[in-house]
């Protein structure tokens, strides 16, 4: 084990976080997975609890200890909620971490982070070779409806919903630059990559909208995936990796950075700060590039103004439309009224409120996949929650939640359609 690797790497860098549980249980109360469980295992205080054994020598870091450790969303619900301030994030983190140093990464995941650190060009190519093989494995359905498999497929049900990768990404479909006359502010856009390479669609609204707001965008092809499947699965070297790749394509410009990604902007906002030690170079770049970042709703209230929004925004008539909260923009950013005051712009009396509308949908970027039952059971929830709402159109600000929300849709027979906030602005434009 490296003991002098970063805080977040180790358990024992971590144990002041541990110290911190006042055994309270409020942490239940608010965990989806606890929820539907009911196992003290499965709630942040169990965690703590096993991995404070772990630490301790007084239980080993078994497979059953991984699996628990493996059963989290990451949705910082706990996090928001402890009151002692437990950052379970980072336990979870380390712990993960921990236990690929001491029993390995299995292959599948040793090779998806390989990929995703490969570079661009590789990561280009096989999406679009798997764009082109997808309609061998899956049969195309209308373009809302994403893809049905044609024959059995591990992990893949009949009805689920499945997304089709894009022919050509985002990022090559799109100049660098794409300005306006008498543009008055310049942003770069971190795309991410899902929207890069499965919603391009929500790339084009990002832009047409700050076009339309006299806003030219940069989008800086060095860009990467922003680390987020290989942080949550406790491979902080890659991590790392693909956060000074970012750090340095957006270091090389002055301008403010916009994210229509929950994940990405957590990622750059959060996580990438988090990574380095104090005086390292990429310490202080991270910081900066923190504090220059913004999820493109909170740029457009914060740094455009509602009142130009309102000026340019035709009010839509006879839609109801309600919000889903991603979890790492209304916890891990604190962005929860900005994407909101955008819609009832965009939709006025149109817009109502979902019950629990911050619960987290059950996506947890792979936890969907790993843990399909769990996963389906927090989504059924949701399911219901927007039913119940009475819209026509559900508002995220993560295309990993718009997956979710149209397999649920899809499960239930609905026709509710999932847009991004983007994509519902600039059809009102």
């Amino acid at each position: 084990m490296n003991k002098k690797a970063h805080g977040l790497n180790t358990l024992h860098h971590i144990s002041g976080e541990l110290d911190k549980c006042a055994r309270c249980g409020e942490c239940r109360s608010v965990c989806p997975i606890f929820d539907e469980l009911g196992w003290e295992k499965y709630s942040a205080r169990g965690k703590v609890a096993l991995t404070r054994a772990v630490l301790n020598g007084e239980l080993e870091p078994s497979a059953s200890y991984e699996a628990v450790i493996n059963n989290c969303l990451l949705c910082l619900a706990c996090v928001e909620n402890c009151g002692s301030g437990v950052r379970m994030d980072h336990i979870i983190t380390a712990a993960r971490n921990e236990l690929n140093q001491q029993r390995g990464v299995p292959l599948l995941k040793q090779m998806a982070y390989k990929l995703l650190s490969s570079g661009q060009q590789l990561m280009d190519t096989l999406a679009m070779g798997g764009s082109l093989a997808q309609y061998l494995l899956f049969q195309r359905l209308p373009r809302e409806s994403g893809l049905k498999r044609r024959f059995p497929l591990p992990m893949v049900e009949k009805k689920r919903y499945i997304p089709s990768l894009a022919h050509r990404s985002f990022r090559n479909r799109m100049p660098e630059t794409n300005g306006v006359k008498n543009s008055s502010q310049t942003v770069l856009f971190f795309t991410g990559c899902l929207i890069n390479y499965v919603y391009p669609s929500i790339g084009q609204s990002v832009v047409k909208v700050l076009n339309h707001l006299d806003t030219d965008v940069i989008i800086p092809r060095l860009q990467n995936c922003c680390g987020a499947p290989a942080e949550v699965g406790g491979d902080i070297a890659t991590t790392k990796r693909l956060a000074k790749k970012n750090i340095d394509a957006l270091w090389a410009y002055p301008h403010d950075i916009v994210t229509a990604c929950a994940s990405g902007g957590h990622m750059l906002k959060n996580v990438y700060p988090d990574l380095f030690d104090k005086g390292d170079l990429y310490s202080s770049r991270a910081i900066s590039v923190a504090s220059r970042t913004y999820d493109v709703t909170e740029y457009l209230v914060k740094r455009i103004g509602m009142h130009r929004i309102r000026q340019t925004v035709k009010e839509s008539s006879g839609q109801r439309v309600t919000y889903h909260d991603p979890c790492h923009l209304v916890r891990g950013q604190g962005i929860a009224d900005e994407p909101r005051r955008l819609l009832r712009a965009a939709f006025g009396n149109g817009y109502v409120e979902m019950d629990d509308a911050d619960r987290c949908c059950g996506s947890g970027g792979t936890y969907g996949l790993t843990h399909r039952n769990t996963s389906l059971k927090i989504l059924d929830k949701k399911t219901n929650h927007i039913l119940d709402s009475g819209a026509d159109v559900v508002a995220t600000a993560c295309p990993g939640c718009m997956i979710q929300l149209k397999d649920g849709m899809l499960r239930n027979g609905s026709d509710i359609k999932i847009f991004h906030v983007m994509g519902l602005l600039s059809l009102q434009l």
